[in-house]
């Protein structure tokens, strides 16, 4: 009979994998979703095409080297249209198998450590239902392949520490070096498994510090030769100033808001104090038990033998700290954009490893519980609770994904602008509020509206006054402003400081320029 519920299980975490396939695909009818890092992205793979390295184009066509991202996702998109295939159904279906193949990722993690079908289905059914893995699985960006790497490497360095087969190393070092090309972030797992390999490795210090020293220099050597590349053609590793500028109380705010959703979903309309005492109750006790445990068991005991896949959590609770910190030294030092938008995309890797250690947590805490019956069923009650509201977040945006593509929904919803973008000749300069929007519209680029301020540092530019002037000669010679409405103060005292008339207004944008000019 237990073997037959354990078939069952098995069969429907890989039924939650396919579907996991079947619900990117159906998210994407309408296309991948794509933003301003989107358009970098899908630049960079046709200028490898092209023989240009991995670069953008600027305003009239210019060919400019992109430092501010890494470039792997680039190439595999380069790859996949240098085989034939179109790239946003390219796209569509390497995300759709990517999040069926990190939903069964996350399970077999889950069934390493715990044994368990049950715990294993439970994972993929979280991961399925996450509003946020479905939306950034169905956008052109790295979350999907960055999360897979994740997984990977997690997967061997755990199966190293194990049976301290040397390949399994190489193989994690290689794959980090690839996570750290596809978002400079990837660098804190670096961290993670260096911390993972000196604390939980059983071999001789000496052995340790050759291990660290393989996987630090093979997971890092990539990276530092990419920054240096960057540093060599633009000045800059990545197209940032290290300036000190604090996160604001709102963005702190936004951060642990959305950690609280993923133990107190949104739906439930608690009071702020009963919200955050809930989340603590949930959140804290589980892996202090845990890893309390742990420590008394497998360090103060050294109880032996250790079960297979030991250091799974440990080494999910080392990324989770690194990561963290390196997000929060980014947001700090970097990047200086407190856009509220990104806070779910920053910390979708955090959720994924917190799913993974939460079911181990738990499963092992039931397993030992006395009266775990009791426990089963309140678990399972709490479990079930969180899944059907996660799930009809999920539905929301799988009903109406044209809301959730971004700049992809947004040219189906406005056919004027489209039109009016592509009567547009190519020779003329197109000037916006939005240069990414205008070549996902139109595909072709278009110049910088000029900026007073530099988003990343918030510091103000000393080039204003000479942007300013550029933009006057492009319109002196025919150009025209898109703005992509609202108009904001900024960019409405830019087209005043310009004299540039209104030519033609659509849905979500309006078109300035000098008409005079136009006409010759």
């Amino acid at each position: 009979m237990r073997s037959r519920f354990n078939q069952l299980a098995l069969s429907l975490t890989l039924i939650i994998g396919v579907l996991g396939v079947v619900v990117i695909l159906y998210q994407t009818r309408y296309g991948p979703g794509t933003t301003g890092d989107s358009v970098h992205y899908l630049m960079g793979a046709q200028n490898l095409l092209d023989g240009n390295g991995f670069s953008r184009f600027s305003g009239g066509g210019e060919v400019r080297p992109i430092t501010m991202f890494p470039p792997f996702y680039s190439i595999v998109l380069a790859g996949l249209k240098f085989i034939g295939l179109d790239l946003y159904f390219s796209v569509r279906v390497l995300h759709a198998l990517l999040f069926g193949i990190n939903i069964l990722l996350v399970a077999f993690l889950i069934f390493r450590y715990s044994h368990s079908y049950w715990a294993s289905l439970f994972g993929a059914l979280l991961i399925l239902v996450s509003k946020e893995m479905v939306f950034y699985h169905s956008w052109v960006l790295t979350e999907a392949i960055f999360i897979f790497l994740m997984l990977m490497i997690i997967c061997s360095l755990t199966q190293y520490l194990d049976t301290r087969k040397y390949y399994l190393l190489i193989l994690a070092s290689a794959l980090l070096g690839l996570a750290s090309l596809t978002r400079y972030v990837g660098l804190s797992m670096t961290i993670a498994g260096l911390a993972s390999i000196v604390f939980l490795s059983g071999t001789n210090w000496r052995r340790r510090l050759m291990d660290c020293v393989v996987f630090g220099s093979i997971s890092v050597a990539p990276v530092l030769l990419w920054l240096r590349r960057n540093a060599a053609l633009t000045g800059t590793s990545v197209n940032r100033s290290f300036v000190y500028h604090p996160m604001s109380t709102e963005l702190i705010q936004a951060y642990r808001a959305e950690v609280s959703f993923w133990f107190v979903p949104y739906q439930l309309k608690f009071p702020h104090a009963l919200r955050k005492a809930l989340m603590l109750l949930l959140a804290i006790p589980v892996p202090v038990i845990f890893f309390l445990q742990d420590i008394k068991e497998k360090i103060i005991k050294r109880q032996q033998p250790r079960q297979p896949f030991w250091t799974l959590p440990w080494i999910l609770a080392f990324f989770m700290i690194s990561y963290t910190g390196l997000l929060f030294l980014n947001l700090t030092l970097l990047d200086a954009i407190s856009d509220f938008n990104t806070v779910p995309r920053y910390l979708i890797p955090v959720y994924v490893s917190a799913v993974i250690l939460f079911i181990l947590a738990l499963h092992r805490i039931l397993e030992q519980w006395k009266k775990r019956r009791i426990l089963q069923v309140g678990v399972s009650a709490i479990g079930l609770l969180l899944m059907g509201l996660y799930a009809h977040r999920t539905l929301g945006i799988l009903q109406d994904p044209l809301s959730n593509i971004g700049y992809t929904g947004l040219k189906q919803q406005r056919p004027d602008t489209v039109e009016m973008l592509e009567s547009i000749e190519s020779s003329v300069s197109i000037i916006s509020n939005d240069p990414e929007m205008v070549y996902i519209f139109a595909d072709r680029p278009a110049y910088l509206l000029p900026l007073k301020v530099d988003y990343h540092t918030t510091q103000e530019r000393e080039d204003y006054d000479q942007q300013v002037e550029a933009t006057r000669e492009k319109l002196n010679q025919g150009g025209v402003i898109v703005i992509f409405t609202p108009m904001t103060e900024r960019e409405s005292e830019v087209v005043e400081l310009l004299d540039a008339e209104l030519l033609d207004a659509f849905l979500g944008s309006a078109f300035y320029g000098y008409p005079e000019a136009i006409a010759e």
